[in-house]
């Protein structure tokens, strides 16, 4: 940790700034995100993410454009772990705003992400928020999962077989026992799961 932290002190201000506001996004950022996060335009921290690149604390992220992410966790860690608490939470607030304006539009994709900040941010004043995200990510969940257990229990053997593996196959009559009682327990149960 020393050795990561001696390299990030060799880091200008501006840039150290800038990948402060980054830690509090996640290991993995991109530049319009970045920007906002940190108030300003998106090409003013290109520059401090060349120096950023150039120094080996962070890296793109391959077959990406403007996708960056932190050479170590620990790096990110050592950057995130110098906020003081009232710091972070404004700051995981904001992130969650910006998440809010950048994904109004693409439906339910980001709702544990937005949960993340939010629940980071709760004591500030974004309680409600977080509970509202996590609960809707575990609804989309759950609903995620019970798709793939009904599809499990309506599939054929030979597209169970190409699309499981063995420990997975050779668990499915107890998947598709479980999908039934849930679609049951729901007043759903318009497929009968599949004898074993």
């Amino acid at each position: 940790m020393d050795a990561m932290r001696r390299r990030l002190g060799r880091l200008s201000d501006e840039c150290r700034g800038v990948l402060v506001h980054a830690s509090v996004i996640g290991r993995e950022f991109d530049v319009p995100m970045l920007a906002r996060v940190a108030r300003r335009e998106p090409p003013e921290v290109l520059d401090p993410l060349a120096e950023a690149v150039d120094a080996g604390v962070v890296s793109d992220v391959p077959d990406t454009l403007g996708r960056f992410r932190f050479a170590h966790a620990l790096m990110r860690e050592s950057l995130y772990s110098d906020l003081k608490p009232a710091q972070r939470m404004r700051l995981h607030g904001h992130v969650g705003e910006v998440l809010e304006e950048l994904y109004a539009g693409a439906g339910d994709f980001h709702l544990s992400e937005l949960a993340h900040h939010f629940f980071e941010a709760a004591p500030a004043g974004e309680a409600l928020k977080a509970a509202m995200y996590a609960e809707r990510a575990a609804r989309r969940a759950l609903e995620g999962l019970h798709s793939r257990r009904s599809h499990a229990c309506t599939s054929s053997p030979s597209e169970l077989s190409t699309s499981w593996d063995d420990s997975t196959r050779a668990a499915s009559p107890t998947i598709c026992s479980g999908s039934a009682k849930l679609r049951r327990a729901q007043g759903t149960d318009a497929t009968p799961a599949r004898p074993s």
